[in-house]
């Protein structure tokens, strides 16, 4: 019984930091010529299992597919990037890190975690996990030890695509626009 009862008071958290974490929610209008446009993104530390969670919903039904570069098939595919700040100042500087999703060749979602260097270099630190949860919804999921395991850090999220019509940076969609960034806390794992 008092298994049952821990069990419960579990989910209940878990479902009270969801609904918290859905009223926080970035909102970004239909803004973008890209069809991965973004509607809202949010982000979360998921104590339960140590993983931080940015869940980033899109104005119209996406695929892998969007990914492509439907300007030159040997550029580029396109890419849901989450841009991280934990020790530069956003925006006046580039990102700490980035957590990118892109689409493979045979139209699997790829993520990874990279460091930003100061001067322009990129490094892998590590995987990430990206998941369709619907078609207008799409599930980034890293460890935190991936970012340095801050207390807190500053981010934004960014779609860059390659279609038709787009400049030759492509089409770019940013949630909170250009220029501003969310604040998110981590929390102690519950282990």
């Amino acid at each position: 019984m008092r298994l049952l009862l821990a069990l419960a008071a579990v989910l209940a958290a878990a479902g009270v930091a969801l609904a918290q974490d859905a009223r926080n929610a970035v909102l970004d209008g239909d803004d973008s010529r890209s069809q991965v446009d973004i509607a809202s993104v949010n982000a979360t530390h998921d104590r339960t299992n140590d993983r931080l969670a940015h869940i980033i919903r899109f104005h119209t039904r996406i695929g892998p597919g969007d990914f492509r570069n439907a300007v030159d098939e040997h550029g580029p595919p396109g890419s849901v990037c989450i841009n991280i700040w934990t020790r530069r100042t956003p925006w006046e500087a580039s990102p700490n890190f980035e957590v990118c999703v892109s689409a493979d060749r045979d139209r699997n979602l790829v993520a990874s975690v990279s460091r930003l260097g100061s001067r322009g270099g990129v490094r892998r630190r590590g995987p990430a996990s990206a998941e369709l949860t619907s078609r207008r919804r799409l599930v980034v999921r890293f460890d935190p030890d991936l970012i340095r395991r801050p207390a807190a850090y500053r981010w934004s999220a960014q779609v860059t695509t390659f279609e038709r019509g787009c400049t030759s940076r492509g089409c770019q969609d940013f949630a909170p626009r250009r220029g501003r960034t969310v604040r998110t806390e981590l929390g102690t794992p519950t282990s």
